[in-house]
């Protein structure tokens, strides 16, 4: 094992309050009986753990109270420039036994990372702004699936996926793709030819472009957000704290068809078969992405977005229902119910119960003075898919969580085969990619209500 050790010297001291910190927080994971390794896959919002009223109050009682220096302390080990770098990612991955190395002291890795995660998603108050702190959580779920059997093997398009929500950085753009199919090839997961055109000769736009060939419809969800490449070609260079829905582990199906449709490129134009389903009608205003360390700060000024979405659904559902069955529609879009986050229960809720829940978070937003009670944090946390989007309604009324550059006339459609609707809009004759949606009754393949509609063959720019 001596010999099998790798050395990560992040080059500065390890402050004292910040040792006897991670100490405290590896205690209180034993007491609340948390498995760190029972999280299923790499993305840290999602885990077979799930966030309960139960481990909030505990963890309340069981962390002392902190003071700013305290929390200080915690920042000053999490250099920026250190940990985000792909080269230190990927040799995290390598590893079989990484120590990270505080000039004389020295901590194994599993020691290092636990007391992170307990803090990113068990302390119900203000936690602080570690940007680091979620590349660590991806990199550590990595090692689970590069260096054990037992695990799945290891995809490209996941790692590429989950990565592009946490910032990292390299000195060429070309390896925040490069180093994502070596991790793949070095786990012996990719095909002989995953690393087949992989290399320095392409520019960043042809690399980016093969990429997104490759993955096929996962591609369609993510909008370039780059002038320089099309619409349906993500921007690796670019993060986006967005809470992706097109994920492995939502429960989402909307697509009728189980397999994806006919797709191929033509230089810049992509062809592909999708239904249209529908047409954004209105949309309010936009919720700024969330923090990392902001999942119960419900007090935040964005908050009262919800607020406001929730007088805009009342102004504009159309469908002939009582209030209770709008307000359930409005809680299912604003949390993405299907997502498959750490704040989704596991067992169903009945419909008072949630319908309870939601109506005391309004109220504290609403009433002045009013307590930020634990059920109140939980169901804003619960919200997370609505942060950086739109709450907006279709055509024919369903209500949907929207990317931010969504335009009133956009279409909704479903590429063959994808988790997931996207929202395209019309430039000429051709369609510009502006990504993920969630549109509420649409989510879980209806093929009642799709079967009639006729695919088509759409042309991305």
């Amino acid at each position: 094992m001596n010999a099998s050790r790798t050395h990560f010297w992040v080059g500065i001291p390890l402050p004292e309050k910040a040792s006897k910190l991670i100490k405290l927080l590896q205690d209180i994971r034993e007491q609340l009986g948390l498995t760190y390794d029972a999280n299923s896959v790499f993305d840290p919002f999602r885990s077979r753990e799930k966030v309960s009223i139960r481990h909030l109050v505990k963890m309340r009682s069981l962390v002392p109270s902190m003071s700013k220096q305290d929390w200080e302390s915690l920042e000053t080990i999490f250099p920026f420039k250190f940990f985000t770098r792909m080269s230190v990612i990927s040799e995290l991955v390598y590893s079989r036994h990484p120590f990270i190395r505080f000039q004389t002291t020295e901590i194994p890795w599993d020691q290092f990372i636990a007391p992170f995660d307990l803090l990113a998603f068990y302390y119900p108050y203000y936690t602080p702004d570690l940007r680091a702190m979620k590349v660590l959580h991806i990199v550590d779920f990595l090692r689970e699936r590069f260096h054990y059997s037992h695990s799945s093997p290891l995809e490209p398009h996941e790692i590429l996926l989950v990565l592009k929500s946490c910032y990292r950085e390299a000195d060429d753009p070309r390896d925040l793709v490069i180093s994502v199919y070596t991790i793949a090839e070095h786990a012996e997961s990719a095909s002989k030819d995953a690393l087949d055109g992989v290399d320095y000769s392409l520019s960043v736009k042809e690399l980016f472009r093969m990429t997104a060939l490759r993955l096929g419809p996962l591609c369609f969800s993510v909008s370039g957000k780059s002038d320089d490449l099309p619409s349906w070609v993500p921007d690796w260079r670019v993060t986006s704290n967005v809470f992706r829905l097109n994920h492995d582990e939502a429960t989402f199906h909307a697509s009728p068809h189980k397999n994806g449709g006919q797709f191929s490129a033509d230089g810049d134009i992509l062809q592909c078969e999708a239904l249209l389903i529908d047409v954004i009608q209105q949309t309010s205003g936009f919720l700024p992405s969330r923090r990392d360390c902001d999942h119960y700060n419900a007090s935040s000024g964005n908050a009262v977005v919800f607020d406001e979405w929730f007088t805009f659904a009342n102004e504009h559902s159309k469908r002939n229902a009582s209030k209770d069955d709008v307000f359930l529609e409005y809680i299912d879009t604003i949390q993405a119910r299907g997502c498959n986050h750490r704040w989704e229960p596991t067992e169903p809720e009945s419909s008072k119960f949630r319908i309870e829940q939601a109506r005391k978070f309004l109220d504290f937003l609403q009433i002045e003075n009013s307590k930020e009670t634990l059920g109140v944090k939980l169901f804003f946390a619960a919200c997370l898919p609505s942060h950086g989007r739109k709450f907006g309604v279709t055509r024919s009324g369903r209500f949907c969580l929207v990317p931010g550059d969504t335009r009133n006339g956009d279409s909704v459609c479903i590429p063959h085969g994808n988790k997931v609707p996207v929202i395209w809009r019309r430039v000429s004759d051709l369609y510009v990619n502006i990504g993920e949606c969630y549109v509420h009754g649409l989510m879980h393949g209806k093929v009642e209500l799709l079967s009639e509609i006729g695919g088509q063959l759409f042309r991305l720019a």
